[in-house]
């Protein structure tokens, strides 16, 4: 069974997220990122080796995972939308 959660980010931007099991496809701006669960401290994390969706509970980011000292926010400030 599938769980779709829809956020709204910075800027109005909507994305999807959609879960099954430990997998994850993540929609923004007419991309598509498939991605597995990866474990964190806390929060939900799903990576595809080099984007990563962050969640917790009702927020969450998607940024490149490529520096680790400062990585790209692809989408910021991420907050589920009611419904």
């Amino acid at each position: 069974m599938m769980e779709t959660l829809s956020y709204t980010c910075e800027g109005g931007q909507k994305l999807a997220v959609y879960l099954r099991e430990q997998n994850a496809r993540v929609t923004y701006k007419g991309k598509s990122y498939s991605m597995q669960q990866t474990k964190s401290a806390s929060g939900t994390r799903y990576s595809d080796g080099t984007t990563v969706w962050w969640g917790k509970e009702n927020e969450g980011f998607l940024e490149e995972d490529s520096n680790l000292n400062a990585p790209p926010m692809i989408a910021k400030n991420c907050k589920l939308d009611e419904g």
